[in-house]
């Protein structure tokens, strides 16, 4: 499934982009892909393998490299397992660490989320955390924009029904992101936490939206301001009421 062309024709191009905003790694270098047991897991029904040697790495890594650029240049149906053989990988040694197209895809795509989620946190102090929401959610579409179909290839593989796609959404949180939020002073951090999980789960679902062509970013963008408000709104209101403001 391509990207909608209503998609292409009023959100991407609708959506407040930062000037000047450029895409540091086009070839997908920086990527950095978590080989650690725990995170293969799931391919392995749940139990953990042995830890892989630096062989073995440096040739799973240059299967998922190969896998987001196919993804990159046709999105999900362009990557298909018998194209991966050019990496000098064997098809079975791809199956037997990934154990399906949909696993392999999501694990090479969500890595590329995850950076760019890492690389959209604010690296300033001084603003209010609903203007960090927007000025994170701003640049999260800026690299979106710039790579739609790899958008398209991670949500097709993220609403598959392949178990070990579920079981790794389910366990995995990658600590980079966990704790490069910044800090939520106006909230008690149970709070602080239930609120980061409503925008991130709210976010992404909104980018499966988007690629079933149901959403355009504009209007994501004014349902991310709605949910800001839902949640920052009430309890501000609330304290400016108890201080007698």
């Amino acid at each position: 499934m391509a990207v909608s062309n209503q998609t292409r024709r009023t959100g991407m191009r609708s959506a407040r982009i930062p000037l000047g905003w450029a895409d540091d790694d086009p070839n997908f270098e920086k990527v950095i892909f978590d080989l650690s047991p725990a995170a293969l897991a799931p391919a392995f029904g749940g139990r953990a393998p042995k830890a892989l040697t630096e062989r073995q790495r440096g040739r799973l890594d240059s299967v998922l490299r190969a896998t987001l650029r196919l993804a990159d240049e046709g999105g999900y149906e362009a990557v298909r397992m018998r194209d991966l053989g050019d990496t000098g990988v064997a098809l079975g040694t791809i199956y037997r660490f990934f154990g399906s197209r949909d696993f392999l895809v999501f694990y090479a795509t969500n890595a590329w989320t995850e950076r760019a989620a890492v690389r959209s946190l604010p690296r300033r102090s001084g603003r209010s955390f609903r203007d960090d929401c927007r000025y994170q959610f701003d640049r999260l579409m800026a690299q979106y924009e710039k790579h739609p179909r790899i958008i398209e290839a991670w949500a097709r593989a993220l609403t598959s029904d392949d178990p070990s796609v579920g079981d790794f959404v389910r366990i995995y949180k990658p600590e980079a992101i966990l704790h490069g939020w910044p800090p939520m002073d106006q909230f008690d951090p149970s709070y602080a936490l239930n609120v980061r999980a409503a925008i991130e789960q709210h976010t992404f679902g909104q980018f499966v939206r988007l690629v079933h062509g149901h959403k355009t970013l504009v209007q994501i963008r004014e349902d991310h301001e709605h949910l800001l408000a839902l949640i920052f709104d009430p309890p501000l209101r609330a304290t400016a009421a108890k201080d007698g403001r």
